[in-house]
Order: C-alpha cells, then sequence, then structure tokens
C-alpha cells in the first residue's frame, strides 16, 4: 500500500461517520394519539314506560253560535267577549220598528176578518130561518153557510198572520238561550245583519271536554283504553281522571 494513499482516506472515514450520526440524531418521533371523551353511563333493568302524552284544548261541552231570526240594523250591543251571561239576557236588539208596522197590520186583517166572519155567521143563520119557513132555496141556504165557512176561515188565517207577525217582533231582540259565557261577537251597533247571520257565540256552563288530535296509529289503542288522566298547565301539572267520549275520525 502507497502511504500516501492512506493518508487521504482517514478524513474520508470519519467524514461519513458523522454525516451518519447527524441523520440518527434528526430522527422524527413517533405521533402521540389524543385521548378522546367518552359518555359513560350506567346501565340498569327497569320497566319500560309506556306513558305518550298530547297536548290539546278544553272547551264547554255544547257551544253554539247564535243569530238573529229576523234582518235589520243592529241597534244595541249588551255584552262583551268573555262576558257570562243568564238565560233570557238580552245579548243584543236590531231595529223592530218595521216589525212592529207589520203586527199592526196583522192585528187590524184580523179585526176585518172577525166581522166578516160575524156577519157571514149571522147571515148563515137567517137563512137557514127562511128555509125552514119556505122563503129561500136549499141552494142559497148552502152557498150562505159555505161562505160563513169560507169567512171563519180567513179569520183563523188572520190571527195565524197576527201570531206570526208578533213572533217576528219578539225576535228582533236576541237572547241568551242558556246560562254561559260569550266567546266571540261579530256585530257592532249600526250594522246591517241578516236573518241567520251568526252574530256571536256563547259556552254553556257546566260540564267541559278536552279535544286531542291522536295520530292514526293510536286510535285503536285509545279506544281500548277509554281512562285517561290529564293536567292543567294553570293547575300545576297536578293529573285528573278523564273519559273518552268520542273517538271521531
Amino acid at each position: 500500500m502507497n502511504p500516501s494513499q492512506d493518508h487521504f482516506r482517514a478524513p474520508l472515514a470519519l467524514t461519513l461517520g458523522a454525516t451518519l450520526l447527524l441523520a440518527a440524531c434528526t430522527k422524527t418521533p413517533p405521533a402521540v394519539a389524543i385521548p378522546k371523551p367518552v359518555r359513560v353511563q350506567t346501565v340498569t333493568l327497569a320497566a319500560p314506560d309506556r306513558r305518550e302524552s298530547f297536548t290539546g284544548a278544553v272547551h264547554a261541552r255544547v257551544e253554539s253560535d247564535l243569530a238573529f231570526r229576523v234582518g235589520g240594523k243592529v241597534v244595541r250591543r249588551n255584552v262583551d267577549v268573555g262576558q257570562r251571561v243568564r238565560a233570557g239576557d238580552v245579548i243584543a236588539a236590531v231595529d223592530a220598528q218595521d216589525y212592529a208596522l207589520g203586527l199592526d197590520a196583522a192585528a187590524h186583517e184580523q179585526q176585518a176578518a172577525a166581522v166578516d166572519a160575524a156577519q157571514a155567521a149571522s147571515d148563515a143563520g137567517r137563512f137557514d130561518r127562511l128555509l125552514a119557513q119556505g122563503a129561500v132555496s136549499q141552494g142559497d141556504v148552502e152557498r150562505q153557510r159555505a161562505r160563513a165557512d169560507a169567512a171563519r176561515e180567513r179569520l183563523e188565517q188572520a190571527r195565524r198572520q197576527a201570531e206570526l207577525a208578533r213572533n217576528r217582533a219578539g225576535y228582533a231582540v236576541l237572547c241568551a238561550p242558556f246560562d254561559g259565557v260569550i266567546t266571540a261577537l261579530r256585530l257592532e251597533a249600526g250594522q246591517v245583519v241578516a236573518e241567520g247571520q251568526a252574530v256571536a257565540s256563547i259556552a254553556a256552563s257546566g260540564e267541559r271536554e278536552i279535544v286531542v288530535d291522536l295520530p292514526e296509529s293510536r286510535v285503536l289503542q285509545a279506544r281500548r283504553m277509554p281512562l285517561a288522566s290529564a293536567t292543567l298547565w294553570s293547575d300545576g301539572g297536578k293529573p285528573f281522571a278523564v273519559a273518552l267520549r268520542e273517538l271521531a275520525p
């Protein structure tokens, strides 16, 4: 071996060793896994809770829409929404002047029919006496009797017309049909309303019911279990028993 070559080979070996050592010192450390939080719950055996709750609305068992049985201009309204009324209390009234005139005319018609009926009956009686004396024919008597019968029927018709006019005059005042609470009003003084137009709603005092919308999948279950319990938000959630009265489509 040439001594001059050994002199140059030693520094090269030292340089390579330093490079390898440096590469070993700069090795990337392994990644550390971050722990993930988990929820822990103790599993215990318990009876399943099969109770279901539904939201409903409390209504009166009887609720009615009220209307005038005659049309006209509203002259007064005596109640407000939420007011309690008794049976017979006046809720509102329409102008009854025209109905009063109709009643007066019907009364005069009845009076005139009564005079005609009395005269026809008197004539029929006189013709009967004349027939007994042979002064008139049987045909004249029968015609007079028919005239008396027609007059009597016209009198009865006039009486019915007067009664109808009297009733229509009374219909100008709308009264509460039973004890309850006014839940809606659809009229004001000066408004013209039609016959049969709903102008007020009243909820009867007494029995109440809860109207609940059930899903179709619970209809048969509700039919088999007619008893349930209900709670009111205004009563602190105190339960009370209720019974199924109607299961409507």
